[in-house]
């Protein structure tokens, strides 16, 4: 059995906990977050996953598909428009748009990024994504803890003197 989560509009949050995601999906499995515009966020747009590690858990075939995401990361650092993390099997995150993922002048550590594939990230496939405008790469592999990840057919735009990807 899936569960949909689609077509919602979700901005402006954050405002009394800054760390607060637009959508935020945990240890779930079947998931869909479908057609969602999510904008205007001081920290990461959609975060699917919570495990540092790769560990085998319960967060498995999730999509990710078909979202606008932008104007994100416009308070905090180490995140970005979509945030990955852990083993995955079977999640797929295809046909987003994402863009205009900020970099303020709070932050000084990590960058931010337009897919950030974090710590443990493994078995999920990207595809078809357009990321453009991002402060940092398009694309982000923290590879501490494994990453196996298939990056396939997706239009990344870096701004100048950016690699597509950074690991």
């Amino acid at each position: 059995r899936r569960l949909w989560l689609q077509g919602n509009h979700v901005h402006d949050g954050g405002y009394v906990m800054p760390g607060a995601v637009g959508i935020w999906q945990g240890y779930a499995a079947s998931i869909s977050l479908v057609s969602n515009h999510v904008h205007d966020l001081p920290y990461t747009g959609i975060s699917v996953g919570w495990q540092w590690n790769d560990a085998p858990s319960s967060v498995r075939n999730n999509r990710i598909m078909l979202n606008h995401i932008h104007d994100v990361m416009k308070r905090l650092g180490d995140g970005g428009g979509i945030y990955m993390l852990g083993r995955q099997p079977g999640t797929i995150v295809t046909s987003n748009r994402i863009h205009a993922v900020h970099r303020s002048k709070y932050n000084h550590g990590a960058p931010n990024n337009g897919l950030y594939f974090d710590m443990g990230s493994s078995k999920i496939r990207a595809k078809n994504n357009v990321i453009f405008d991002t402060a940092h790469t398009p694309v982000r592999f923290h590879a501490r803890g494994g990453i196996n990840v298939a990056v396939i057919d997706n239009i990344l735009v870096p701004d100048a003197g950016q690699a597509a990807g950074w690991m």
